[in-house]
């Protein structure tokens, strides 16, 4: 399965591979994902969440990178449920990621 590939997938049936439906578990997923790509699929993900995201430099890791951005903008009033939103930036930025 290609990386894009899981995305769809993550996207179409969330809980076949995240069973809590949690953020924390999906980035613990796609860490793993990762890991068994021996750090190929993540490589340079960090520095293009900075830019994607309009952050300068920062010592936060690309979770929490993340985390921050949908947790100030629900705090400046995003609609919706944060949990879901985290997961759906977080898909969001891999595809673009990929597709740059």
């Amino acid at each position: 399965m290609t990386p894009e590939e899981l995305l769809v997938r993550l996207e179409k049936y969330p809980r076949m591979y995240v069973p809590d439906g949690r953020y924390h578990t999906l980035v613990a997923f796609i860490l793993g994902y990762d890991v068994a790509l021996e750090g190929r699929f993540l490589e340079g993900f960090k520095e293009w969440c900075l830019a994607a995201l309009g952050v300068g430099e920062s010592s936060l890791n690309w979770p929490a990178l993340i985390w921050d951005d949908v947790t100030e903008r629900v705090a400046g009033g995003l609609p919706g449920d944060p949990e879901e939103e985290m997961k759906a930036e977080v898909i969001r930025l891999l595809k673009g990621f990929l597709s740059r």
